[in-house]
């Protein structure tokens, strides 16, 4: 995938985060069904035991599968969106424009170049949110940023998180990283831990220990290990 340099530096910084988020989504809401409210902004999601949950959400854009494009909402000029449920995707594209990222600022893009989950990903940096969900649809899926305060990360910052967390990070877009130093550090500041570079290896800590994630002469990741007392 072709990303400017600004893109890929934004994608480091954000796909931690939202994995670590959409991890906990898919632990809170199963495979429950969904309904949209456009008229209200909502996203409505019943689940398999008859459990229904709320939240206020931003439609950032869509994929299509025939033409294998993503659209911004704020570009979708038939779907007669309401400006108040464009305000994220809107933000997204000034701090595009202002920053000179092209991936952020042009209506559509080829699934090829970013796709939903990685443009959702840097959407929820940059604007507050408990994560994303993808609606799907015949012909293609629906992307919101979820927005309710009751959609709240419920795991305070701690280091079996950040271990796990990087971890399954790594397993799950570990090559969509260009700087996995980048990303480890920005998923340490999300959960409120320290950081320091130590050559081959990054120590993340808080008072309780430490955890030492170490790289390969290429930075990539090569392995974990914890502390206690430190």
């Amino acid at each position: 995938m072709g990303h400017s340099a600004a893109f890929a530096a934004l994608l480091d910084e954000s796909l931690a985060v939202s994995i670590d988020r959409q991890a906990w989504l898919q632990e809170l809401l199963g495979e429950a069904d969904w309904q949209f409210d456009m008229g209200q902004g909502t996203l409505t999601f019943t689940a398999s035991d008859g459990r229904t949950l709320e939240s206020r959400c931003q439609v950032l854009g869509t994929e299509s599968v025939q033409s294998r494009t993503w659209l911004w909402g704020w570009a979708n000029e038939g779907s007669a969106i309401p400006a108040a449920l464009l305000q994220a995707g809107n933000a997204v594209r000034r701090f595009g424009m202002d920053s000179g990222i092209p991936e952020l600022r042009e209506r559509s893009l080829s699934l090829s170049t970013a796709d939903g989950h990685v443009l959702a990903a840097v959407a929820g940096r940059l604007h507050p949110c408990a994560g994303y969900y993808r609606a799907p649809y015949e012909g293609g899926a629906m992307f919101v940023l979820l927005t309710s305060p009751t959609f709240v990360e419920p795991t305070p910052p701690i280091l079996v998180r950040l271990t796990a967390g990087w971890a399954r990070a790594i397993e799950v877009a570990g090559d969509q990283f260009s700087d996995h130093r980048r990303g480890l550090a920005a998923y340490a500041r999300h959960l409120g831990l320290s950081h320091r570079d130590e050559g081959s290896s990054m120590v993340v800590s808080n008072a309780d220990g430490a955890a030492v994630v170490s790289f390969d002469a290429e930075g990539r990741t090569t392995g974990i290990s914890t502390t206690s007392g430190v």
